[in-house]
């Protein structure tokens, strides 16, 4: 894999094209490399690796944002989140887990969750709380009985 990131560089080899591109050096080209960082760097080059550190750390972030002490009650929920995408991460540097599109999918559906709680944790909590953004001030919660009522009210209006 270092072989044929050092024949591209900068792009890479394209994605998905290993297999193709080892066969020849690699008995076991068939099969992914068992480093996703590896496989990143070879098939995607400088640009994509640092691309896709750069998504997977955003995604990240959605744990720490807001502070943890803003909602003690999510921290055991906040937590688990993360540490569970951690272990994926950390998993995928000795087995390519993020190949797998079922473990990709849970990494992805894990980070969305942490995204929404992050957005609006008083909302997911089902508690009146300060909100993070002047959009949740405005209107009522979609699913809320506030908002039920001012539609049914401006139907029938």
């Amino acid at each position: 894999a270092l072989r044929l990131f050092r024949v591209s560089p900068i792009f890479g080899i394209g994605m998905r094209n290993y297999p193709d591109r080892a066969q020849g050096s690699d008995p076991m080209a068939e099969f992914s490399i068992h480093n996703s960082l590896i496989q990143n760097l070879a098939e995607l080059g400088v640009f994509g690796l640092a691309a896709f550190l750069l998504l997977v750390t955003c995604a990240l972030r959605a744990d720490f944002r807001p502070p943890l002490s803003a909602f003690p009650e999510l921290r055991p929920l906040r937590a688990a989140l993360f540490c569970s995408s951690a272990a994926i991460l950390l998993e995928s540097l000795l087995e390519n887990s993020l190949a797998i599109w079922q473990l990709l999918a849970l990494f992805w559906l894990l980070r969305g969750i942490a995204l929404v709680i992050s957005q609006n944790p008083a909302a997911f909590l089902n508690r009146p709380g300060p909100a993070l953004d002047v959009e949740y001030t405005r209107w009522p919660h979609p699913g809320s009985q506030d908002h039920l009522l001012g539609a049914l009210e401006t139907a029938v209006r």
